[in-house]
């Protein structure tokens, strides 16, 4: 329970087996897990398997397991405050455009971009 407690509020964002974990030890299945959240079973199942949730799936699965577990050490703001924070923090998709007469043919359209 207290590693589940130090993912759910501690780590920016969860990976897909975090999640299978935390969700077995709310002893949940895939389906009663989808049905709290509002979403099908096979989205759980899709979740499980990446190496980064999407965020919404994040913070809904961090919510569940709070209200179940009605055990909370930061304040709701504050651990959205972190989530949102590290998302910031990814790198964003480039565009490149193709210069056939350049040293470089190939250049992001945007400098300040992350490649």
């Amino acid at each position: 329970m207290a590693i589940a407690h130090a993912l759910v509020e501690e780590k920016p964002s969860l990976t897909g087996p975090e999640v299978r974990f935390i969700r077995k030890l709310l002893e949940l299945t895939q389906t009663q897990l989808a049905a709290l959240l509002g979403v099908e079973d096979q989205s759980v199942r899709r979740w499980e398997k990446l190496a980064r949730v999407p965020k919404q799936a994040d913070h809904g699965l961090r919510l569940v397991f709070r209200d179940l577990t009605h055990n909370t050490r930061k304040p709701l703001s504050d651990l959205v405050r972190q989530i949102d924070a590290a998302g910031a923090r990814e790198p964003r998709a480039v565009r490149y455009r193709f210069r056939p007469r350049a040293k470089e043919r190939w250049q992001p359209q945007d400098r300040h971009a992350v490649v």
